[in-house]
């Protein structure tokens, strides 16, 4: 089997084998189009031995991102882009800080010098979190400061928006995620008081406004430091552990029972809640997007990466300012959307993905060349069709879904 598929050079080929599978061999097969799909382009595999190794892992039960799936610039197929000429500086939105204890903290003027020096760095780790923007001369500093406080080991990951690093905190051994985002990728609004401030930053400080609860509780992962460097934008971010992403975890699983898929997804209703209640819009609602906590008997749904999030009112009107996707809701065709009918279609698309094991594509479900399956429950069906309503005013809230009889069933 395995001498067949080092002849293969293009994922139309690959799709030609499935039937010599069973049914989660196919499935896992399947998964390599995420990663070899263009934004609506397919590239060509030229490598036939790294294809060998590829389906190999595969085959095993191992998904991994390899970089000949990868565009030029790193990216995946499923990352979108976003560039920070594209928001219109009328469209900033001002941000009051925040005071939970488990947010970051800006030095102040008076601090920089603390970032100056790196032989000062360690008596003042536990005192601040981050570095001001403007010390650009002290990135070296800033960077002996983190070392002080985090142990930085591999990689967990990277693409067009930086890489991602597995760590600890020193000083408790707390598993930590460390970001580094590349400075011409970052967006910035303004504070109250006058500074810019990192989009992302903004909206994890926001997501985590009023909530007491220590670390691991909130719906979305936590914040805990970050360091706003002349290169590079860095990001402590709490690490679940044992975690999978929803798009392995479904894959493990082979086909997740509906009832076990319906405790996955009203936690993520109910954490979007969280964020539209404070006027957060996502934006990126996936698959990969989602983390499912696995050390427990009942999965746990945690929502990242806020890279292409924004504040904003529900049913505020939005323009296209990023590439599109063969998954997107039908109104991006025409360049305009609102943050609720947009999440709610995106559930629908993560319900879809995981529940049926394939890709969806927006075209081939407005087509009727990709249809809900019959073996669903009617509530569950119901459910997904609300969602993927091909006119946004008739899909339902968020209130209205967890309401659903599905839901409370």
């Amino acid at each position: 089997m395995i001498s067949q598929i080092v002849s293969i050079t293009t994922p139309l080929e690959i799709n030609t084998l499935q039937s010599d599978f069973e049914k989660s061999t196919r499935r896992k097969l399947r998964s390599l189009t995420i990663f070899s799909k263009s934004r609506n382009k397919t590239k060509v595999m030229e490598n036939s031995t790294e294809l060998r190794s590829i389906c190999e892992e595969h085959i095993s039960g191992v998904v991994q991102q390899h970089s000949s799936f990868a565009e030029k610039d790193g990216t995946t197929s499923r990352k979108r882009k976003s560039s920070a000429e594209e928001v219109p500086a009328g469209k900033k939105i001002r941000l009051s800080q925040t005071s939970s204890s488990q947010e970051p903290r800006q030095l102040d003027s008076e601090s920089d010098s603390e970032c100056d020096s790196s032989s000062e760095a360690g008596s003042s780790s536990q005192e601040k979190s981050s570095c001001p923007r403007k010390s650009w001369k002290s990135q070296s500093s800033c960077d002996a400061l983190l070392e002080v406080k985090y142990k930085k080991e591999g990689l967990l990951g990277e693409g067009g928006y930086g890489s991602v690093y597995a760590g600890y905190r020193i000083s408790d051994g707390l598993p930590v995620a460390i970001k580094y985002i590349p400075s011409e990728n970052v967006i910035r609004d303004l504070a109250d008081d006058g500074k810019q401030l990192p989009t992302e930053v903004a909206i994890m400080l926001k997501a985590a406004d009023g909530r007491n609860e220590p670390v691991g509780t909130s719906a979305s992962v936590s914040l805990l430091d970050f360091y706003d460097l002349e290169d590079d934008l860095i990001l402590v971010l709490e690490r679940p552990n044992p975690v999978e992403s929803l798009f392995e975890y479904s894959l493990d699983k082979d086909n997740l029972e509906e009832k076990d898929t319906k405790i996955i997804m009203k936690q993520i209703v109910q954490g979007l809640k969280e964020l539209e209640e404070k006027n957060i819009f996502h934006r990126d609602i996936k698959l990969e997007n989602i983390l499912i906590e696995t050390g427990s008997d009942v999965p746990r749904a945690r929502l990242i990466d806020f890279g292409m999030s924004s504040f904003t009112e529900r049913d505020t009107v939005h323009e296209m300012d990023y590439d599109k996707a063969d998954h997107d809701p039908p109104e991006f065709n025409f360049g305009s959307y609102s943050a609720g009918p947009t999440t709610v279609w995106q559930l629908g698309v993560v319900l879809y993905e995981v529940i049926h094991g394939d890709l969806f594509n927006t075209n081939d479900f407005l087509e009727k060349k990709q249809e809900i399956s019959q073996e669903l429950s009617r509530e569950c069906k119901d459910f997904l069709e609300q969602c993927l309503a091909p006119l946004p005013e008739n899909r339902p809230t968020l209130d209205e879904l967890l309401l659903h009889p599905w839901l409370q069933r």
